[in-house]
């Protein structure tokens, strides 16, 4: 039913600001399904996935998707372009189009994510997150939380930007996306806070629940579906 283009621009922690472009096709289908984001293979504009793009809107789905930096309709700076140089997998665009993705969320509170060639394994990463939640001996320091959020040094390397999410003066729910050893642990050490307990609630989709050290149970139906999705599978 319409098509809209426009510029998006993201300011990512330690990078600056990122620019490209963002195409809107909409079917004016089943409004009871959320719209797509698609991300595409790396480097490319949106007008490669045109054909893409197209097949989804004539089913009478409503799609959204955002170019690379890189793109010729795109703006990025020098140092996010070393760092993607630097980075043997998709880490500086995983984080570019995490944002992305956040700017579109906040008009569109569900979404379903698609990734096409090298957009694909963007996607998985940005799903595969494990969320923690975290109770500490001592009061946590606000310095703590805002510096989890870009990145904190804990001797041997920088952490990547989490969300952090503090419930009250001793609780935080952290969500990473990286699993160094001990990395919750010596991230609070850093900042001389303490944990009294330290509990891994989510992987990706699957919410750990209440189950026990040793205990199982099994993923069936939409939570199996979603997984192996978000896998590529």
């Amino acid at each position: 039913q319409y098509l809209n283009q426009r510029e998006v621009s993201i300011n990512l922690p330690n990078y600056g600001v990122q620019k490209s472009r963002i195409t809107e096709l909409d079917g004016g289908g089943n409004k009871n399904e959320p719209p797509i984001f698609l991300i595409p293979g790396c480097s490319e504009d949106v007008e490669c996935m045109g054909n893409l793009m197209t097949e989804a809107a004539l089913r009478g789905r409503r799609i959204i998707s955002a170019g690379y930096p890189e793109s010729y309709m795109g703006e990025t700076t020098k140092e996010f372009a070393e760092a993607v140089d630097k980075d043997s997998g998709f880490g500086p665009h995983t984080e570019y189009f995490k944002a992305v993705l956040e700017s579109v969320l906040a008009e569109n509170p569900e979404i379903e994510l698609w990734g096409a060639s090298t957009g694909a394994p963007i996607v998985s990463s940005i799903l595969n997150d494990k969320e923690y939640q975290i109770k500490t001996a001592n009061n946590i320091k606000p310095l703590f939380i805002s510096k989890a959020k870009t990145g904190i040094d804990i001797g041997d390397f920088i952490t990547k930007p989490a969300e952090v999410f503090q419930k009250d003066i001793k609780n935080f729910n952290i969500i990473l996306k990286e699993g160094k050893k001990h990395q919750i642990r010596r991230m609070t050490d850093a900042y001389g806070i303490a944990i009294e307990s330290l509990k891994r609630i989510r992987i990706m989709n699957i919410v750990i629940g209440n189950l026990k050290p040793n205990e199982h149970r099994e993923i069936v139906g939409e939570e199996l579906e979603t997984f192996l999705k978000s896998l590529g599978l």
